[in-house]
């Protein structure tokens, strides 16, 4: 997952996180208000109603009596009114309650015998409803009380559109807040992308000369791009000085083996009868001049390469050059065997030089480290596009800690 991404999800959920927060605050809030305005608005409903009943008196046993006015003129469709005495029997009811009764749960029948107001939800069949209960007193006597209570499902209806209508605000704002975020990571990434961008085609080019493009801002960002790019000058300014001195010890290195060979060879056509042990020693330094010779010449090759000079390049038959090398490498063999199996006509495109440089050092180094009267195999053929040279000999191998390293220059 690139820091892109993550920047934008840590964004992502953080704002998801606030909004959860000043959703639920904002519907909270909200839904009291509604709730307390619904609760005044039945309690200013029982006050008003209370005040048109009367309590009189009944002789000859002077028991208080309530004198109910039409309580349908005070109801209404989502208004329900009812009066109980103070026992909790029902007196009487709106048409708009029909054949229910409102029950007295445990706070209002509670609040009925302290004779204080109370505020309850009561769940009936036919759903919730808010209930208010007011005391009725004369001389401090508790003679009834008056339950106004309005249906909850229109305020139940309201809280749920403003719930969705949240949400929905909460998803837009997410989405807003997302595409925010992602434009603003990617916008104080770039100045990094150009960076891994310069550091890739460097690596794949193998010269360090291009440079990363320095932001005007004077950030972390700059600064990074700035030591990347005074790193490339010290790297540049390295691999020059190496290039020019692998060229120029290369060529200097020409003369002296010029000369050395010259000397040899006089030395073989001067006169006189040579000893054995005198003729080995020519041998060897001759051998050891030409090796010499030709690592010169691979070194200033590589110097060419890396200066960019191109290198010439044409049809080379792969096969004609394998067996070349391996009738060069006649006389060291030294009781070992250089089997040639398989070794189909393949044509390749390169440089014969270079190829055969490379054949040579693949031969001569399994000779090397093959015991006597050991055999070296060599193996070739075409797969698809590609010609497969395979050297396989019975010596000591390559250890596993070198493996990674074999291509590598002068290892």
């Amino acid at each position: 997952m690139s820091l892109s991404v993550r920047l934008t999800l840590w964004y992502t959920a953080i704002t998801a996180v606030v909004l959860l927060v000043a959703t639920a605050i904002v519907y909270l809030a909200v839904a009291g208000n509604l709730q307390r305005d619904l609760d005044a608005e039945l309690a200013a409903a029982g006050e008003r109603l209370s005040g048109t009943l009367v309590v009189r008196e009944a002789f000859p046993f002077r028991s208080l009596r309530l004198v109910l006015p039409d309580l349908n003129t005070f109801a209404g469709a989502d208004l329900l009114v009812q009066v109980i005495d103070a026992r909790g029997a029902l007196l009487d009811r709106s048409e708009s309650l029909g054949r229910t009764v409102l029950p007295l749960d445990a706070e209002l029948a509670q609040a009925l015998r302290d004779g204080q107001p109370r505020h309850s939800t009561l769940a009936l069949p036919g759903g919730r409803l808010r209930v208010y209960l007011q005391p009725l007193t004369l001389e401090g006597r508790l003679v009834g009380a008056v339950l106004v209570a309005r249906p909850l499902a229109p305020l139940d209806s309201a809280q749920l559109r403003l719930l969705q209508a949240l949400i929905a605000v909460d998803l837009v704002l997410l989405l807003a807040a997302a595409g925010a975020g992602w434009a603003m990571a990617r916008g104080a990434l770039r100045p990094i992308a150009a960076v891994t961008a310069t550091a890739e085609a460097i690596a794949a080019s193998g010269e360090p000369g291009g440079r990363v493009p320095v932001p005007e801002t004077r950030d972390e960002v700059g600064a990074l791009a700035r030591t990347f790019n005074r790193m490339l000058d010290r790297l540049q300014a390295a691999l020059i000085a190496q290039r020019r001195f692998v060229a120029d010890a290369s060529h200097e290195l020409r003369t002296p083996l010029t000369t050395l060979r010259l000397n040899l060879s006089t030395l073989r056509r001067g006169g006189g009868a040579r000893s054995p042990e005198e003729l080995e020693i020519l041998d060897d330094l001759d051998h050891e001049v030409e090796r010499l010779s030709r690592l010169v010449e691979g070194l200033l090759m590589l110097a060419r390469a890396d200066a960019g000079q191109p290198v010439e390049r044409g049809p080379v038959a792969l096969d004609g050059l394998v067996r070349r090398v391996g009738r060069a490498l006649g006389p060291r063999l030294e009781g070992r065997t250089l089997q040639f199996t398989d070794l189909a006509s393949v044509q390749v495109y390169g440089n014969a030089d270079q190829l055969e440089q490379v054949i040579y050092n693949l031969l001569d180094n399994a000779l090397k480290y093959t015991a006597s009267r050991g055999t070296v195999e060599v193996h070739l053929r075409a797969e698809g596009n590609d010609a497969v040279l395979v050297v396989r000999d019975d010596g000591v191998g390559i250890t596993p800690a070198d493996l990674p390293h074999v291509f590598e220059r002068f290892y």
